[in-house]
Formats: structure tokens, sequence, C-alpha cells
């Protein structure tokens, strides 16, 4: 069939590629190719679209239509029976909708079905820092990297592989248009054969993942960027002006306060100010920095600065220093938000519906957590402003708490569209807390756990879950904590459920709940805020990072210092054990979640969600898949081993797995827990001077660092595993080697029948996989290091799937039953709409069924809560 024909009449799966002169929604389309599979055999095409360029302006007008017509018969056709693949869907339909349906409202129900073998990959291989080694320096879901561990070479001959060869390293608009063409084309034949081998690839659970929540997740986020964010310009103007006037009087108190001129935009100059003035003393001492940066300095951060000032309050409350504190945070705080004002101001766009702001979207592989760049919107600091660390002792100030006379705003108020649509917004409640508790339900079968009584509603929908798990697990801590609010030492608070702060008829308060008879009390806040409403701040604070943090297995040090910043008290790492004691006591449940995906790491590398996909641990999946390609791990182990001081290289082969669970309470059941096999085939003492670490001059993350941009990183080791893997190959080619330390090295080894290789021993493994990762040594994870990792982000990565879920859910919906509504923000289980006042009353109703929705195989519902109307801002 030709390619005209077909395009007439496009049928079956079809890649299509574009080529751009930039990445900003404003460059050009330069090129364009499809292909195709007919009779067996890929046919390709390839269209020149570069509306500036004039000596093929004849070609391209021509181009321009023909691409039209075929959009229209396939992606913009929601009758379309094939599918178009793309690598980067998000990207290339962007642009595609920005250049052939510029202004019509993006719709899910009016496209065709689509593939994108980007999340394939990412579904595949879901852990983004892959580590993979790799000369060329491609990232490891790059097209061209991918299409290296495929069988693709056939295909490519007389191909283009590289944008630079294609370029010539120039700018595209002046690449030869033969070579642009067997590039462009070469990589849609890639994207094309790439989808079948991923496809072929994956289990049936992760390819219904993929189609029932990454391809519709896809399309929220490329709605989400067609979108953009109404920006209210005038605001933005007038809120500068307030911030800049109450910036020069803070200025001017506090070099009045320093005594000296100052810099107050160098952390430098102000820690010099602070700490090495006689000016500024309490009790008669100068002030102490709490912590020092890695060139010596004091650090002077916002959080820093808060935790000084906590201390000083609780030596001298009266010391004027606390005041000169809360002005330097202040003046920090202001000039931050500036700054933001200042890049969302230059990236606004003006449109005729007013200003509008178009970030650029992506999601975490691993998480789904978005992330808004150029110019970031999540990015606004939490404290600027809105959450000032001001509220830490407002009367300092002399003013009471009220939103006008502190311009107590937040640069998110900006976000609106310029006619005061309202803007609602909506989360889900206790999102984490309920995967954690499936995950323990799951593990221990109790169906009666704890946690789902209050996630399943049974105390009433308004308790606060973080309270109420305080309550249960550490009741004297949450009654020394209640209170600071509560005075009456005949209220026993072990009587009555806490909810979350409201406010009711214009004052802040909490209500407690009675157990018994569900009366409820009101406790109202002073209406300056005072100490009571930043103790309960403080309160819900520590139950949040008690009941995350330990189920994310926080140790005890972490959770001291962590604790220790919220308290503003020391908190030692034995008092924070014993918090940790208590809570799994109080829940062994949860500790049964976490040796249970400790072991299914150890069975199978990874484990499987209730959404079917599967959530990889990178060292213990490479082991187990090459144990399954091998029949029973009959294949070749490559080990680096470090023992008394020396290095070895082992080869074994007959991995002997046992099948009974290997960890417990999360600590091995055996201690001398490692891998057993039936033969060592090889054993090599290697030079030391392989293994030469950096130097620990360098900072630690400098090191350590792993990312797509870094592939060839070896953690602190000097050289990177492409060139390790090379020096060990040339040592362990000059034969086997069984001096004497070799003999009482494998004497060591041989435990039952067999050698058993301990854990601690390993530094490096390798085993032969399809991956181009395979073919180096990697570094060896332990199980309990990888597991201690691996929970918090299997239970992000369950809490990710159910926002997906939930955000398609509205979406779909809006697209239905509304006309004007729009979603303007996804911030992980949080869903901002705005629409016009006539359709509030049904997006209300989507945004509350939405999230109430039942989710398959959890034992409960979700429920969320809606804030917003008219008077709403974020």
């Amino acid at each position: 069939m030709s390619a005209l024909s077909f395009i007439q009449n496009p049928f079956g799966l079809i890649s299509v590629d574009i080529e751009t002169s930039g990445l900003a929604r404003e460059d050009e389309i330069v090129s364009m190719a499809i292909s195709w599979f007919d009779n067996g055999e890929i046919q390709s095409a390839f269209f020149y679209l570069d509306r500036l360029s004039i000596q093929h302006s004849k070609e391209v007008q021509s181009n321009l239509k023909t691409v039209e017509y075929f959009l229209n018969q396939s992606l913009f056709n929601p009758n379309f029976k094939g599918t178009l693949i793309f690598h980067n869907l998000q990207f290339d339909m962007k642009m595609l909708f920005l250049r052939f349906k510029f202004g019509h409202r993006f719709s899910s129900r009016e496209i065709c079905k689509v593939s994108d073998t980007l999340i394939l990959s990412r579904i595949k291989k879901n852990n983004k820092f892959l580590s993979h080694a790799n000369p060329e320096g491609l990232r490891c879901h790059s097209l061209k990297y991918l299409a290296l561990e495929q069988p693709f070479s056939s295909y490519s001959r007389n191909m283009i592989d590289s944008f630079e060869e294609a370029t010539n390293g120039q700018n595209i608009r002046f690449a030869d248009r033969m070579s642009l063409q067997l590039y462009n084309i070469n990589d849609t034949m890639k994207t094309l054969m790439l989808n079948e081998s991923l496809r072929e690839s994956l289990a049936p659970s992760e390819l219904f993942y993929f189609e029932e929540i990454e391809i519709p997740h896809a399309l929220n986020l490329l709605y989400l960027e067609l979108n953009g964010v109404p920006y209210d310009k005038e605001g933005s103007r007038l809120m500068l002006s307030e911030l800049r006037s109450e910036m020069e009087i803070l200025e001017r108190d506090l070099l009045r306060a320093f005594g000296r001129p100052t810099n107050l935009s160098s952390p430098q100059a102000i820690g010099m100010a602070l700490f090495s003035n006689p000016r500024l003393k309490v009790k008669g001492e100068s002030l102490r920095p709490l912590y020092l940066t890695e060139s010596g300095q004091a650090q002077v951060d916002l959080d820093t600065l808060g935790l000084i000032a906590k201390k000083i309050s609780s030596i001298e409350p009266e010391s004027p220093i606390l005041l000169v504190l809360m002005k330097l945070m202040r003046h920090m705080e202001i000039s931050k938000s500036i700054s933001r004002i200042e890049i969302l101001d230059y990236f606004a766009v003006k449109t005729e519906d007013g200003y509008f702001i178009y970030s650029h979207i992506a999601a975490s592989a691993l998480s789904g957590r978005v992330t808004f760049s150029k110019p970031s919107l999540l990015g606004l600091p939490k404290k600027i402003i809105k959450k000032s660390q001001l509220q830490l002792d407002m009367s300092l100030l002399g003013a009471q708490r009220n939103k006008d006379s502190l311009k107590n705003r937040s640069p998110r108020e900006l976000i609106r569209y310029s006619d005061r649509r309202p803007i609602l917004s909506i989360d889900i409640n206790a999102l984490d807390l309920a995967i954690i508790a499936f995950e323990a339900v799951r593990a221990s079968g109790n169906d009666e756990f704890y946690w789902l009584q209050f996630l399943e509603r049974k105390f009433g929908a308004t308790i606060d879950s973080h309270f109420a798990l305080l309550q249960k697990f550490l009741p004297s801590l949450y009654k020394e904590a209640f209170r600071l609010l509560v005075s009456d030492t005949k209220f026993d608070l072990s009587l009555y459920w806490a909810e979350k702060k409201s406010v009711e008829n214009g004052r802040s308060g909490i209500n407690f709940i009675s157990k018994a008879t569900g009366e409820k009390l009101r406790v109202e806040f002073p209406e300056d805020g005072g100490q009571a409403e930043r103790a309960l701040d403080t309160i819900r604070e520590i139950s949040k990072r008690i009941n995350l943090a330990t189920s994310y297995l926080m140790g005890a040090s972490a959770l001291a210092k962590s604790l220790s910043e919220a308290l503003g008290r020391d908190i030692s790492a034995l008092e924070a054990q014993e918090y940790l004691d208590s809570f799994y006591e109080e829940f062994p449940e949860i500790r049964m979640a976490q040796d249970l995906a400790a072991n299914e790491i150890y069975f199978q590398g990874y484990k499987e969600s209730p959404f079917g996909r599967r959530f990889y641990a990178e060292a213990w999946d490479d082991l187990n898949n090459y144990y399954r390609r091998t029949q029973s791990g009959s294949g070749e182990y490559e080990f680096i081993l470090s023992f008394k001081g020396d290095y070895w290289y082992l080869k074994a082969q007959g991995w002997r797995k046992t099948n009974e669970p290997v960890i417990q309470n999360l600590k091995y059941i055996d201690k001398r827990f490692g891998f057993h096999f039936d033969n060592v085939l090889a054993l090599h003492k290697l030079n030391p001077e392989i293994f030469e670490k950096k130097s620990k001059g360098l900072p630690k993350e400098r090191i350590t660092r792993k990312s797509e941009e870094n592939l060839e990183e070896n953690g602190d080791y000097l050289y990177p595993r492409i060139a390790l893997t090379s020096k060990i190959q040339r040592e362990i080619d000059l034969g086997i080697c069984h001096d004497s330390d070799a003999v009482e090295l494998l004497k060591s080894l041989i435990y039952d029948g067999a050698y058993l290789i301990p854990e601690n021993y390993i530094l490096f493994y390798k085993v032969e996989l399809s991956s181009l990762a395979s073919r180096y040594f990697k570094k060896y994870k332990s199980l309990l290091r990888t597991s201690k990792k691996f929970f918090p982000n299997y239970c992000q990565g369950v809490a990710g799937s159910v926002a997906k879920k939930i955000l398609t859910t509205i979406r779909e919906r809006i697209e239905v039953e509304t006309t004007t509504a729009t979603i303007l923000l996804f911030i992980h289980d949080q869903f901002v709409v705005s629409c016009h006042p006539d359709e509030e009353p049904i997006v209300r109703k989507i945004l509350e069924e939405s999230v109430q929705m039942d989710v398959s195989s959890f034992p409960y519902k979700f429920g969320g809560e809606l804030k917003g109307g008219n008077s709403f801002s974020l």
C-alpha cells in the first residue's frame, strides 16, 4: 500500500514522531514521520513542516494539509479503530494540538486510542534511577537507549541514530533534509517495534495498569499543560508593591538593630551580623549558630532561625533579640516571595481570556507526584507569607494576628481568573495512612485492624486520624500535648476524640467529641491566635511524623531529630526509640506489612500493587529475573567480595533459594543470611587499587547522587562501573587464583553441603540479562537496606495510583458534564478546579463523588474535604 493511500485510510498500529525547533510550547514542529505495519513489513512516511522555510514553502504548505487530514482521520478522531504510538506522548501530542487544534478545548473524548513506549518502559523498570551504565551517556528510558537492548539492527541499516549526526551539530532548521528524514523515520520504526517488545515483556497485570491508569493519567497531564493556570497580573503588581514597601521598613529596622551595614541577601553576612555581634546577647552571652554548613559558615535558613528563636524564647522570653529574629525571618520570606512573583510575571502569557501560566508538568515514575517547572507552581515555599514562621509569636511584632495588618498573603492568590470565577479544592482524606492500613490488613489478615475503624468513619467522619492514633499508642504524650489547649484537669481527654482545627462563627478552635455520647465540646482560640493555636499545629505535626515516619521505617535518631524540630525541645534517640517500640507494640500489623514486603523482594524481586503495577527492587529484581531465566539459578552469578581486607572476584552456579521467609520483625531469621550456591566456578584475588574510594573532601551528595544524567556513578568508588568492570575483566583473564588465601576463603564459605556467600561479604554483583546494565558490575544492596527504602516508596506509589485514578474520573466527568470547568492543579492528593458560578453546584458534586469512589481491591471508600467557592484562595 502506498503512503498516500494509507494516510487517506489509516489503520492499525501507527507510530508518530515529531522533530521540533525547541522544547517550549511556542516552538515549531520542523518535521513529522509515521510508521506502520503492512503485511508484516514496516512502511514509513515523512513530512517536512517548517513554516519558516522559504526554500520548501510550497512543499510545507502541501504537507501541512496532508498531515492535518491524517490527524483528523486518526488522532483527532475518537472513532478511529487503530492506535497511535508515541515515545513521550505528553510532549508530542501537546505540540500537535498547539499546531493543528490551537484554541480548541482539549477533551479525551475527541481523540483516538493512544500508547506511549516511554511509560511502558517506566512500568517495566519503574525506578527512574536505574544507574544504568552506558558509555554513550543516554538516558535509561530514552528511545535510543531502549532500542540498544532490542534486535533492531536489521531495520536501522542506512538510518541515522544520532541527533547530532542528523543536524551536523547545527540548528535543526539547517539540517540536511535527507539526514533529518532518515533520523525521524528511524525513531518511528524503533517506537513501533519497541511497543511490541515492551508489551510482550510485561505481565498481564502490568498491561492492565498501563491501559487503565497510566495512559489516562498521561492525558491528565497533557490536559493541565494545554489549559494552563489563570494568573492575576494586576493583583501581582499590587502585591509586589505592598511587599516591597514592607521590605524597606524591615531593612531599616534590621540594620538599626545590627548596628552595622549588612547585606541581607547574603547568608554569610547575616551569620556575621547575628553571631559576631556584641549588641545581640542572651543572658549576657553572644548568640551561637545551631548548625554549620559544609564550608563552615553559620546556617541561617528560615527553619534554623525558627529553632533559634524557640530556644531563646525558652531561656529569656522577653529578649529583644526575638523581635530581631522575627523581622529577619519576615524579610527572608518576603524576599523569596517577591522573587517567585517576579518569575510568575515573567512567564505569564496574555490571551483573549486574560493572563495564563503554562508550566511544564512531569510526574515521578515511581510515586506519581507531579512537578511543575518553567515556572514552578508547586515550588512556592510553604512558609512564605501564608504559613509564616512569624506565627511563632505574633505579639512580638506588636500587632494582632490579622491578615490585613500582616499582609498574610500567598503568591498562589494570584492564581485566579480575571472574572473571579469560583475556585474549588478537594483533597483525599488520610490517603497515605489508608495505603499503609491496607497493606497491614493484607499482611496480617486482621480485618478489625484499628486504623480501619477511622478510615471507615466508624467514630465519625470528622475525627482526625492522626490525633486518634497518637491517643491510642502514646496516651501520655497525647494528654501532655493537649493540656496546652485544655487547662481544666477535670476534663478527661481520654474520653474524647479530637477533630481538626476549624472555624465556626468567625472564630478558630477545635471540637472534642465524646466517645460515649457523641456530645461536642468546643474550645475556641483567643482572637490573636497565640500559644493555643500554635500548640495544636505542633500536636498534629508530631502525630503525623510519628504515624507516617514510623510506618515508613524512620530510625530512632532520625525521628528524634524530627520531633526535636517540631517540639522545640531536645528529644533523645532513646526516647524516640521508646515511641517506636510503643507504636509497633500497639500496631503489630504494620511490622507484618513491612516484613511481607521484604520477603517478597527476596522471593521475586518486586511487589505487586492492587492495581497490577509491579514495583521493582533493582538488585534483587536482577538476581531473581536471572534465577527464573536460568531454570532455578543454574546460570553463572558473578560477585565482588571483600574478605579480611582483600578483594575477590567469585563466579558461582546453582543458587539454592529457600522457600521459607528470611525476614521477621525486620531482622534476618538466620543471622548468617547470604546466598547458597552449589558450585564455585572461579575465584580471583583482585588489585585493591581498582576499588579506590573518592576523596572524602568532596560533599557527600556529589559523590553519591544518581540520576538519568549521571548514569556511570558508582557510589563512593573512584571508578565508574564501566571502568571498574573493564579493570576486573583484565585481571581475571590472567587465570584462576588458588593461593593459600583463596583456599582459606573457600573453606570459610562451605556450609551445609554447599557454598554460603554471606551478604556482608558482597560489594558488587553482575548477571547476564538483556539489559545493557547487566554488562557491568553494579553495587550490591543488602536485602534489609533495600527493604527499608522500598516500603515507603511502594506505599507512596500506590497512593499515587489512587490519586491518578481519581483525577482521571474528575477530568472525564468534567469533560462530559460541564462546559466551563477546568482543572487547575493536581498536587499529590489535592485537586483544584475552577468554573463559571452557574456550574459550581455540579462541580462540587463531581469532586465529592469522585473522591468518594470505590477503589477496586480496597476495603473502604475514600473521602475528601471540599473547600472553596467565590472567596477561596489557594
